[in-house]
């Protein structure tokens, strides 16, 4: 699973997450801080992954391979004892039932939330150039749970024949054993158990430098560079469901900004960013085939490289009462395929990991913030602050987490 990633504060928000793509959540900007001024700031975001766009742009849940039709064979599969599934194959054979036939479906749910809390301190270089480090501090949780769904066939069944069978519970307890199984054959494979859990870990530190080349009173136009350090811990490949904290590769990100101000109140935001991931090796377990990813086949030395990232974006911003603005803006990045090389297995198998690794995602923001900047300047407030909140949605996406995020924000200047 891709994981969530990276925060930064209002003038370098990042829309990434661990080697793909995430929710953008704080709105972009030309400004820089005056020379000499320093800024911390703490903001992050919370969001959850229950839903996410496939590959065709259709809207699914996560826990849908946990989600299997059973047959009255499964639920003979499932007895705890060879006697068990004898005597019960006998009885639905006399009964003249198909054991093929469909009687249910497991009920899958894989859910994970992530919070990302980042202290961010920022430095004035230049009136003109502003450098930043943030670090984030990842809470991520994953619950796994399933159940079981009877069919008009089995409640008919039940209800018109069987009722002293109490097949229903032997239906359901096949169903829990479906996630039993797979626990058998992640173990067999050198897998830990299936388990929910819970983890607070140090991301991907980021160094952001922004430099205002142009500014008049019409527009302003600033540059931007970044550099991704692999500080995080990426997905454990010794679990079926793991969130890593990070991506454990280096990224190099280039932008541009553009504001247009209409008026004293309104201004207007274009950016655009493009994300290099570099390449280099991982370890990875190399699937059997497309339908069975279980496999205890390692390569310590597979060579990766994940797609580049582009995202462009637009904004608008009012400010009203001096101190308040509300923000909304339309984001769209996309993600380019991910590349899997090794030699220790057959070339498939590296190719295997590549599927559904094109990414893409259309997003609206809305946002409302407080500064007491303008009080400050007019000696009305003590303190330089500023606090936003801020929520987005993804609107349509292609291998994207398609749940919203609630972004927050607050810092000082000293």
């Amino acid at each position: 699973m891709k994981t969530l990633f990276i925060v930064l504060f209002t003038f370098f928000s990042s829309t990434s997450w661990a080697g793909g793509l995430g929710a953008p959540f704080s709105f972009e900007s030309t400004g820089v801080l005056p020379k000499g001024i320093r800024n911390v700031s703490y903001q992050g975001f919370t969001t959850s992954a229950y839903n996410k766009y496939n590959t065709d742009g259709n809207g699914e849940a996560i826990g849908k391979p946990l989600n299997k039709s059973l047959t009255w064979q499964d639920i003979i599969n499932g007895q705890d004892s060879a006697v068990q599934a004898q005597s019960l194959q006998a009885l639905l054979l006399d009964l003249g039932q198909d054991l093929n036939q469909v009687v249910g479906d497991t009920t899958g749910v894989v859910n994970a939330r992530a919070t990302v809390s980042v202290p961010v301190l920022a430095y004035g270089v230049m009136s003109w150039w502003t450098t930043a480090l943030a670090v984030p501090i990842v809470y991520t949780s994953t619950n796994i749970d399933t159940g079981f769904v009877s069919n008009q066939v089995l409640d008919n069944f039940i209800g018109n024949e069987l009722a002293a069978q109490n097949l229903s519970l032997q239906a359901e307890a096949a169903a829990r054993k479906f996630v039993g199984l797979l626990n058998q054959k992640a173990i067999a494979n050198g897998y830990e158990p299936i388990a929910s859990e819970s983890k607070m870990r140090i991301g991907d530190i980021k160094w952001v430098q922004k430099f205002q080349v142009l500014k008049n009173p019409v527009y302003a136009i600033a540059l931007k560079q970044d550099i991704t350090l692999p500080t995080g811990t990426p997905a454990d490949p010794n679990k079926l469901i793991d969130v890593g904290s990070g991506d454990a590769q280096w990224d190099l990100g280039f932008g541009a900004v553009v504001d247009w101000f209409v008026g004293s109140q309104w201004t207007l935001t274009g950016a655009v960013q493009y994300t290099a991931q570099l390449p280099d090796t991982v370890t990875r377990r190399l699937p059997i085939s497309v339908n069975d990813t279980i496999s205890a086949d390692i390569d310590s030395n597979t060579y990766r490289d994940l797609g580049d990232i582009f995202s462009l974006s637009t904004a608008a911003k009012f400010t009203f009462f001096e101190t308040w603005t509300a923000s909304t803006a339309y984001a769209f990045q996309t993600k380019n395929p991910d590349t899997y090389v090794g030699s220790s297995f057959e070339s498939f198998r590296y190719e295997i990991l590549e599927f559904d690794t094109h990414q893409r995602m259309h997003s609206l923001q809305l946002g409302l913030g407080y500064s007491t900047i303008p009080l400050f300047r007019k000696q009305r407030f003590p303190l330089p602050l500023q606090a936003s909140l801020g929520y987005t949605w993804v609107i349509a996406g292609e291998n994207v987490a398609a749940d919203g995020t609630l972004g927050f924000q607050m810092s000082v200047f000293f």
